[in-house]
């Protein structure tokens, strides 16, 4: 039996897009635990039933107004609100490459979010999404202020055993397969 393992390399992106320059808001993404995802299929049981790795990364999150009252550089950025989105990055269509050059459709994975500290309250929007190329918002939150050592979210993985549009993971070519996740941290204000 050959066996097919599915690793994800996590690649964190803090940025912050806003339509004029400004240096008073600052963000930032910092991996606490489990940057490197493996799903390692190893039985029939596992194909049959697919793997989920329960709240298996954690991620903390920044979001500083460095200068709330306006008094450095002119009038204050007010944060109305910032979303933390997710992508497969390693190929154009986002799906996980195989060492032997095969590919797996991303959407046999499964994100979902939630809460591990300072992100519970009525003003988060979790959201769990199937894996793509595509940026999906997985976290909206209106706080205007957040730690990375307050303010965490943990990831929890699934690797279904058939994908939406009908494949099953049984089927694939055998392979080591890996993709780079991208999570962004979108910081929105008022100027």
């Amino acid at each position: 039996m050959k066996i097919r393992v599915i690793q994800f390399y996590l690649f964190i992106l803090g940025i912050i897009p806003f339509d004029s320059f400004t240096q008073d808001i600052s963000a930032r993404i910092s991996v606490i635990n489990g940057g490197r995802v493996f799903f390692p299929f190893t039985s029939l049981r596992d194909f049959e039933n697919g793997m989920t790795l329960t709240n298996y990364t954690t991620i903390g999150l920044t979001v500083v107004d460095n200068d709330p009252g306006g008094g450095g550089t002119g009038a204050p950025d007010v944060i109305t609100n910032f979303q933390v989105t997710v992508e497969s990055v390693s190929s154009a269509a986002g799906d996980l490459v195989g060492d032997s050059g095969a590919n797996l459709d991303a959407d046999y994975i499964e994100i979902r979010p939630s809460n591990n500290l300072g992100l519970g309250t009525a003003g988060e929007t979790y959201t769990n999404v199937t894996l793509s190329g595509a940026s999906q918002t997985i976290l909206n939150s209106t706080q205007v202020d957040a730690a990375w050592d307050t303010h965490q979210i943990n990831i929890t993985f699934v690797c279904n055993p058939t994908e939406p549009g009908g494949g099953s993971l049984f089927g694939e070519v055998p392979d080591y397969y890996t993709t780079t996740l991208a999570f962004d941290l979108d910081v929105f204000f008022v100027p």
